[in-house]
């Protein structure tokens, strides 16, 4: 009779799971590992950005600023050198040929660092998958009913009839599928994962711009020694890794999700107050959404090993982006808490006067003129 209704429950947590599956889709897009078509040809994300004509075209419009700059700088780098007398003409001048020639290997050095990165995380992408179900099947597997681990059956999860067929062979109803602890464990789940891929997408525009706007960076290596050259160098190694580690601890996570979901992992056996498969499913539930908080924290993790501590610059900005975005939430809050203050004076105000002018209208009405010329000048 409610067959219509477990039905509906059960849609609700497969979209949950299909959703995560597609931001991991995404992610294996943007990452590389699957290819897109551009123009008909299969390529990556990240490839086809940095080779595309028009970010080209930024790149040469930005090296024909970085050029003028770089004539500035070296006029006073060598206005400098006549007050100070700590380099010679000739070492500005080959700072600033090496300048130049950098300008020309930028472009060759970050296509190259992509490809080469692209079939690293590739084969690091083999190697932790080995052939894993995707993360939508776990989470389906692990909400069925806990005697059901181990069952053996064929079953297609995003089908709701297939699903039913496969309990109803093991002697259950849909009605015993775990349809909230699947959401609460799933709706973080995707928020978390879906905070990690615009993580990762803002990394690749980064890499865009930074790619562009490498010249004026390039242009000031006469007068700092190539300081801002070296800080950039390390943000884009650290956007360039981290960006790319995160489908790898992707990975890792399916890994430990598929083993710790196994009927022969026992956690707890026999706890003192509640049943032990309670106990193993909330045990189990914690490994997977700590591994999902752990996801957003890659970037950092990676950019540390690799950018000369990067990482924990890119963790600072998001936190203090997280603050002023409490902060702007609290302001606003405080603007409007002041105008409803305001709003309430004004109408007591405005009450106040009515009620003055009411009573003095009822002086002068009785004919106490004098008593209301004086309420009415008190209105005023």
């Amino acid at each position: 009779m409610f067959n219509w209704f477990w039905n509906f429950l059960y849609s609700i947590s497969e979209i949950l799971f299909e959703i995560v599956d597609g931001f991991i889709v995404i992610c294996n897009k943007l990452c590389g590992v699957e290819t897109i078509e551009v123009d008909g040809v299969q390529t990556n994300f990240m490839l086809s950005f940095l080779t595309d004509s028009r970010v080209f075209m930024g790149f040469a419009g930005a090296a024909l600023i970085g050029i003028f700059l770089l004539m500035i700088f070296s006029t006073i780098a060598i206005c400098k050198n006549c007050a100070d007398g700590k380099k010679s003409n000739g070492q500005i001048a080959v700072q600033v040929f090496k300048t130049l020639g950098l300008f020309m290997l930028v472009p060759t050095l970050m296509v190259g660092f992509s490809i080469v990165l692209n079939e690293l995380v590739l084969i690091l992408y083999k190697a932790t998958s080995s052939g894993s179900p995707s993360l939508g099947n776990f989470l389906f597997k692990s909400f069925l009913p806990p005697e059901m681990d181990g069952y053996v059956g064929s079953v297609n999860w995003t089908s709701t009839a297939s699903v039913r067929t496969y309990m109803s062979a093991a002697g259950y109803d849909l009605s015993d599928y775990r349809f909230f602890f699947s959401w609460i464990i799933t709706i973080p789940l995707i928020i978390l994962v879906a905070r990690a891929l615009l993580m990762f997408v803002e990394r690749c525009l980064s890499i865009i711009l930074l790619f562009i706007m490498s010249p004026i960076s390039l242009s000031t290596t006469v007068l700092d020694d190539g300081h801002r050259f070296k800080l950039w160098r390390d943000k884009v190694i650290a956007k360039f890794i981290s960006g790319y580690g995160m489908i790898i601890a992707l990975n890792i996570y399916i890994l430990v999700l598929a083993f710790i979901t196994r009927s022969d992992v026992v956690f707890i056996k026999d706890p003192p107050i509640i049943s032990e498969n309670l106990a193993n499913f909330l045990l189990k539930a914690a490994f997977a959404l700590g591994g999902a908080f752990f996801l957003p924290k890659v970037f950092g993790l990676v950019g540390d090993l690799f950018g000369q501590g990067a990482g924990s610059g890119e963790i600072a900005a998001a936190q203090q982006a997280d603050e002023r975005l409490e902060r702007g939430a609290g302001w606003l809050k405080g603007k409007y808490d002041q105008y409803q203050a305001k709003k309430k004076q004004e109408e007591k105000e405005k009450k106040d006067r009515e009620e003055k002018l009411k009573n003095a209208k009822k002086g002068a009405a009785e004919g106490n003129g004098g008593g209301g010329q004086g309420g009415i000048g008190e209105i005023f």
